[in-house]
């Protein structure tokens, strides 16, 4: 939507979910060494997500001939989580943690004729 702020120019902006990721995955394993069995599982998941903030410009310079402009922060976090756990007690488990970090700017530029 929207906003005239002068004849011919009208601005808009907004916040947008731009991705999502929320998952959980076990993988049952069992890794045969010498006729000896060693059971674990690894887990697997993610969560977190990315969001735009835009803002927007469009005027018609003339009738029939107008120029628009975006401007958009994409921003947000996404965690990965991975994890060894052992079936037997005197085996140390392991879990791996990751998280990204994003920011960034993006521009479009057009004209409609």
């Amino acid at each position: 939507m929207g906003f005239p702020v002068h004849r011919g120019v009208v601005i808009s902006g907004g916040l947008l979910p731009y991705s999502f990721k929320g998952f959980e995955v076990t993988q049952n394993t069992v890794l045969s060494i010498n006729d000896n069995n060693l059971l674990y599982d690894v887990n697997h998941s993610g969560s977190g997500g990315l969001n735009r903030v835009y803002a927007n410009i469009g005027a018609e310079l003339f009738k029939g001939f107008s120029l628009g402009a975006t401007a958009s922060m994409i921003f947000g976090t996404i965690k990965n989580k991975r994890e060894a756990v052992f079936s037997q007690p005197d085996i140390l488990n392991r879990r791996d943690e990751y998280t990204y970090t994003a920011r960034d700017y993006t521009y479009d530029f057009g004209y409609n004729i």
